[in-house]
């Protein structure tokens, strides 16, 4: 679950509002609370990153709460940690600790915790195509969940194995996306990610849950993880 998560993970760039830290960030900090579904099991995860695309800053990160420890990797545009709570909805007490280590070997520590009101478990529906899929440039739609209109989504097409992310859309106030990446090849195995995701404010996290469906290819096959997450 942990390459899963640190897919659907989306590198929202916000102020550092809300935390209690020591030291200075020379990069931007994010908190995560992401929820993943099948339609039969659950899984909970909680990440924690910085903001350091040309590796000028920070040699490394770290999150630990409710009795484990994750490091962290770099990935792109910052380094980022997970821990997977797995089936369980870890409680709402729990403070987290996120610690970056600069290039100096100098520790910068915040602390965060989630809302009240826990994670985000609302995904989208209807999503197309599903099934047999012939167009190398599909066109992805959803519906909204019932109990919110005002999520924004993103989308991410990798291939299945080995995982290999080829495209990926963010900061979508519809229900649509065209893709735009690579010509979709014949006989390979796709996971498709779409996600909702939301802004909390008061807690300076972003939470998002990832349903993840299977449909099965005619000329191009996609797996897809169908979120309502952040």
């Amino acid at each position: 679950m942990k390459n899963l998560f640190a897919i659907i993970r989306i590198s929202l760039v916000f102020a550092a509002l809300g935390f209690c830290s020591t030291g200075s960030f020379a990069g931007t900090p994010w908190t995560w609370f992401g929820a993943w579904t099948n339609g039969t099991d659950t899984y909970y995860n909680v990440g924690f990153g910085i903001d350091d695309p040309s590796q000028a800053s920070y040699s490394g990160a770290t999150l630990s709460g409710g009795g484990l420890t994750s490091n962290g990797y770099f990935n792109g545009p910052g380094w980022e940690t997970n821990i997977d709570f797995g089936s369980t909805q870890p409680s709402a007490s729990i403070v987290y600790t996120g610690v970056v280590t600069a290039k100096s070997g100098v520790s910068t520590t915040t602390q965060f915790a989630q809302r009240a009101t826990g994670f985000n478990v609302q995904y989208p529906t209807n999503i197309q195509p599903i099934g047999l899929v012939n167009d190398t440039n599909p066109v992805f739609t959803w519906s909204s969940p019932a109990t919110q209109s005002s999520y924004v989504y993103g989308i991410d097409v990798a291939i299945n194995t080995p995982w290999t992310p080829i495209w990926k859309q963010r900061n979508i106030l519809g229900n649509t996306a065209t893709y735009t990446g690579p010509a979709l090849v014949p006989g390979t195995v796709y996971r498709v990610n779409v996600r909702t995701y939301e802004y909390d404010a008061t807690n300076d996290s972003t939470y998002g849950a990832i349903r993840a469906l299977l449909s099965v290819r005619r000329k191009s096959q996609l797996h897809k993880c169908v979120g309502g997450e952040l």
